[in-house]
């Protein structure tokens, strides 16, 4: 099925407002959590929380997935066109979302600043440079993955999935891996750490960003991203001659 430009575009345009609309709404939450817990600024180490409100806050978290594989899910007809929809969807979303806190409480004051990211399976922590960047890839991606699919099938290839995989991983790595150090340190492995955040969250401060992961994390999607728009122009100019032949 081909999809024109039109139509492509209505639907970002959707799931765009969508996105921000949640990034607003979770800005929202978020002010009112650090006006109760944070009056006079956020920093490190955090206050304090007990097991109960950390349950509602995964749940939370948890709930914002699901909302975004939602729209992507409504918005395409094949898993591929599905999966570009939820990169762009989370990306907007996770900008938006620091946007939205800078315009309500002037917070981050610079993209160098620290903030806990996110917190399945474990805490997240980095620099918030450091998922802005990504989501910019990823919009990129899931741009080029809709713009090559209007009229042809343009798959991501084995080797461009190993690439974004691989990557993934190492991101992963990266942001968890303060945490990680943390949890090694002072009990002895992640899965030592008590239920209760109440225990241990006062104890954490984020010490040190691993760019060098992070770094070959940014290179293995860029490159994957690069070497599929590649192929695509490659197919594309075959199809054309083709035509002529």
């Amino acid at each position: 099925m081909t999809t024109s430009i039109k139509p492509l575009a209505a639907t970002l345009l959707t799931i765009a407002i969508y996105s921000m609309a949640m990034a607003l709404l979770e800005s929202a939450v978020v002010v009112y959590l650090r006006e109760l817990y944070y009056p006079d600024g956020f920093q490190f180490p955090l206050k304090g929380m007990s097991l109960d409100l950390a349950f509602v806050e995964i749940s939370r978290e948890f709930a914002t997935l699901i909302m975004i594989a939602t729209i992507a899910i409504l918005s395409a007809d094949n898993w591929l066109k599905r999966f570009a929809y939820f990169l762009i969807s989370f990306a907007i979303w996770d900008i938006f979302y620091y946007v939205f806190l800078y315009v309500f409480i002037q917070w981050p004051l610079s993209l160098a600043e620290w903030d806990i990211l996110f917190l399945i399976p474990t805490v997240w922590t980095g620099p918030v440079i450091s998922p802005v960047i990504l989501a910019l890839l990823m919009i990129v991606l899931g741009l080029s993955i809709l713009y090559y699919n209007r009229k042809w099938k343009a798959p991501l290839k084995r080797i461009h999935w190993l690439g974004l995989i691989a990557g993934s991983i190492f991101a992963l790595a990266a942001f968890m891996h303060d945490f990680v150090s943390f949890a090694v340190s002072h009990f002895g492995g992640i899965m030592n750490i008590p239920i209760d955040p109440d225990v241990w969250i006062h104890l954490y401060t984020p010490n040190r960003f691993p760019w060098l992961l992070f770094s070959i994390s940014c290179a293995m999607i860029t490159a994957s991203i690069v070497h599929y728009i590649r192929t695509q122009h490659i197919s594309n100019r075959q199809i054309i001659n083709s035509q002529f032949i």
